[in-house]
């Protein structure tokens, strides 16, 4: 999944590693809502939204 194209930036600033955006897909799909997700982490809201994007496109994209 590391390797997914989707965790690859196209702008300016580096995206975080890829265990990062895991760990907030997992807090979120545990039940967490995004805004106290992003409190939490310190993180903005619209980040917290996007990193669940891209794990789920990961995910779809994983050949079984």
């Amino acid at each position: 999944m590391e390797d997914d194209p989707v965790f690859d930036s196209n702008g300016i600033r580096p995206q975080q590693p890829v265990c990062y955006h895991l760990a907030i897909f997992l807090i979120c799909f545990g039940g967490t809502n995004a805004l106290k997700s992003a409190t939490v982490i310190t993180i903005s809201e619209g980040s917290v939204y996007n990193y669940y994007e891209r794990v789920l496109k990961a995910f779809h994209q994983l050949n079984y």
